[in-house]
């Protein structure tokens, strides 16, 4: 049993590491650049600001709401 298993450590160790290394030499040659999503936003200035910011996201998110009617069905 001890042999079997250092017959499947082994390769998965190295295909681990193989795949470590290709991860690194590519992050060193193309850095992902910082996205937008993570950059900082300034805080919205006052109750105006706050309200506008939230029209806007609220018009924007309801396109995708979907409205759903149910009907129970009492059983006989």
């Amino acid at each position: 049993m001890n042999q079997t298993v250092r017959k499947l450590v082994a390769p998965a160790a190295l295909l681990l590491g193989i795949g470590a290394a290709v991860t690194a030499v590519d992050a060193v040659r193309a850095p992902i650049p910082a996205l937008d999503a993570q950059a900082t936003q300034s805080a919205v200035a006052g109750p105006q600001g706050l309200a506008t910011a939230f029209r806007s996201a609220s018009r924007t998110a309801l396109a995708g709401v979907v409205y759903v009617q149910v009907e129970a069905a009492r059983a006989p």
